[in-house]
């Protein structure tokens, strides 16, 4: 659907867009559409053409690529408000891994070719994308850190404790995914993850699928930290 006044004022409060000029917004996002996406829709397939840059307003999306025998592995989750796959839009390549919302919500495409246009002419825009992807580089030096200092259950316990930072005591939290699937982000098989999962239970981290229930946010937190 094209951009309502709604969705043109959730956008301009992202750190991408929030310094762009009336003008550049205007030629930026003359073509852009927002789309909802329901649970298992697949944005896009590794190897298709970047038409579009892709940023979601809601729900959650994961980056996924395919490995030996068609196992398939978690790269990344995207949350809202961050683009993802940038380095692709930007250089005019195919995109190098799958994206599949995991939770449901409003995505935002944006033609490419509008945007390298504008990321040419305007240099707010390219200094935002820059800061975008100095920020996604340094979650990827943490992720690469995480899995050589780490074990299984700390690196679990470190994406838990980002999804209650600023909580305290018990906490009730949702995962945005198959527990399968986020073992695979954290460098995990399956028998991995499982394992994890029950070390955390030593720690008051208890539940069934989807749903955790943490007894001590600031235990956890301090876990993760080991």
């Amino acid at each position: 659907m094209p951009l309502n006044p709604d969705h043109l004022a959730a956008i301009r409060g992202l750190p991408l867009f929030a310094e762009l000029s009336v003008r550049t917004g205007e030629r930026l996002f003359q073509g852009a559409r927002v789309h909802h996406f329901g649970a298992g829709s697949v944005l896009f397939r590794e190897g298709d053409s970047s038409d579009f840059l892709y940023l979601p307003l809601g729900g959650a999306v994961c980056l996924k690529a395919v490995g030996a025998e068609r196992q398939q592995y978690v790269i990344e989750f995207v949350p809202p408000g961050q683009p993802f796959i940038l380095a692709a839009v930007l250089l005019d390549k195919p995109f190098l891994m799958t994206a599949q919302v995991v939770q449901a919500g409003e995505v935002l495409l944006i033609p490419a070719a509008d945007f390298r246009r504008q990321a040419h002419d305007d240099l707010v825009l390219a200094r935002s994308i820059n800061v975008s992807a100095a920020v996604q580089w340094r979650s990827l030096i943490g992720q690469v850190k995480s899995l050589k200092m780490q074990t299984g259950a700390q690196r679990l316990a470190a994406f838990l404790a980002s999804m209650v930072e600023g909580q305290c005591g018990e906490v009730t939290i949702e995962l945005p995914c198959e527990r399968q699937m986020l073992a695979t982000w954290l460098g995990m098989v399956p028998s991995s993850g499982s394992r994890a999962f029950r070390e955390l239970g030593r720690i008051g981290v208890v539940g069934h699928g989807h749903q955790l229930r943490i007894r001590s946010a600031e235990r956890l937190i301090e876990y993760a930290r080991v």
